[in-house]
């Protein structure tokens, strides 16, 4: 059955949403360009107005025919593109769709306006593997939804399906490192050729965002940190020098000369090493602010080797806060440790006391990139104090920097060195985040 209701109204719409949803017109300047790419800011209004702007286009210019919408997963892609767009169709009178859910050929929408009907696929672009996802796709449209978070092969994949006559294609994406491929081997061509209107979009191109909103999103991220510049004005930048770049004397900053004695939740970070350093850090949360209380450090390389059997005593007894046994809700670890996690495990499985509290052992989330900006964001808003009583991690975060030869390349990760602690306090942070405010 269709699904449709009363009109909706695109009233709150900027100068440049508007271009947007019309530069595919006939009249517009842009009229003859076979691609719209849309860069800037966080909540800049790219995504709502571009993904309105593909279906209608789609859906005047042709009649049974396929297209695309491509996010870094389906489920992202639903979530992020396709619910808002359906609450906008559902208020179109002249626009209704039907959901398909398919074991075997996935989700997609059949679309109806304008006495044209046409398919509208998703699909994820995680890896170099969804590709086989696409082949033997024949589209006319395309719509990459942070199409810098997908490999080059894909896209290049999917690019080669948009075989009809007159097929475009969409992107939006929050600006990265100069040296990414996109910008390199896709928009500049596009540039070179003339085939591509660009746009620029930040907070100010977006009405529905309240001033208070804009505000909340500006202090989420040190001025002038790679966050800030990337995602509140929108900039390309490289990663570059320091990744905490915060002032971490002793009470400046992250830095806490003294911590609260009781806290309602717990939390352990651990980041495993054999030769290398075994790093585990204890977290407690009071009154909306996780603290980093407690640290234990064994370097495998001067202290000598160790086996998985000790360092689970190790955390057992990293797990006493003012006299007595505290139990975190998770244990986040190194998920490449999987050996030191069974440890954990059996002997929690053969109730060897105190070990009972380390039940909550898990493989840490680890996606370094969202990861530290996580990171970043708890320690700049105040919502993770660090205690003088972690040095080693202080100084891990304090020398933890970024790459500049994998910059060069177009590729964004930390210098591996020294990162144990910065390691450590990043996996106990992504689970911790969930917790304030709750």
């Amino acid at each position: 059955m269709m699904s449709k209701t009363h009109t909706w109204k695109w009233s709150l719409s900027s100068q440049k949403q508007n271009q947007v949803m019309t530069w595919w017109c006939d009249g517009s300047p842009m009229s003859s360009m076979d691609n719209i790419v849309l860069e800037g800011s966080v909540r800049s209004g790219k995504t709502s107005s571009a993904s309105l702007s593909f279906v209608l286009w789609a859906m005047e210019t042709y009649d049974g025919e396929d297209f695309a919408f491509i996010g870094k997963t389906i489920g992202v892609a639903l979530r992020n593109v396709i619910n808002p767009l359906k609450r906008m169709l559902r208020a179109e009178d002249a626009i209704e769709y039907v959901e398909h859910r398919s074991s075997t050929e996935g989700y997609h929408l059949d679309i109806q306006a304008f006495d044209h009907q046409n398919t509208f696929w998703v699909f994820g672009g995680r890896d170099e593997s969804s590709q086989d996802l696409i082949q033997g796709k024949t589209l006319a449209g395309i719509f990459f939804d942070e199409v810098l978070l997908m490999p080059q092969s894909f896209v290049v994949q999917a690019q080669a399906r948009t075989s009809v006559e007159g097929a475009r294609c969409w992107y939006t994406l929050n600006s990265d490192t100069p040296n990414h491929w996109f910008y390199t081997e896709t928009l500049a061509p596009m540039e070179a050729d003339g085939t591509v209107f660009y746009l620029h979009m930040t907070f100010d191109d977006n009405p529905s965002l309240s001033e208070r909103v804009k505000e909340r999103y500006r202090r989420m991220w040190p001025v002038g940190s790679i966050y800030y510049r990337r995602y509140v004005l929108g900039e390309r930048c490289a990663a570059e020098g320091a990744i905490y770049p915060f002032d971490w004397e002793p009470g400046g900053g992250p830095v806490a000369l003294e911590v609260p004695k009781t806290f309602s939740l717990y939390e352990v970070g651990v980041d495993y090493g054999s030769r290398n350093d075994f790093h585990a850090i204890l977290l407690g949360l009071k009154d909306g602010v996780w603290y980093a209380l407690k640290e234990y450090v064994w370097s495998g390389r001067t202290q000598g080797g160790r086996p998985p059997s000790k360092y689970v005593q190790d955390l057992a007894d990293l797990c006493q806060w003012v006299g007595r046994i505290v139990t975190p809700i998770s244990i986040p670890v190194d998920p490449s440790a999987a050996g030191f996690i069974d440890e954990v495990n059996l002997a929690v499985y053969r109730a060897e006391n105190p070990l009972y509290q380390l039940a909550n052992v898990c493989k840490a989330k680890n996606d370094v990139g969202k990861g530290i900006e996580n990171l970043q964001s708890m320690l700049f808003m105040d919502q993770l104090k660090i205690s003088s009583d972690c040095p080693k991690t202080i100084a891990s975060l304090m020398g933890y920097v970024w790459d500049e030869k994998a910059a060069l390349r177009g590729k964004e990760q930390p210098l591996k060195t020294g990162d144990h602690g910065a390691d450590a306090l990043r996996y106990a942070a992504m689970n911790a985040a969930f917790y304030i405010g709750r």
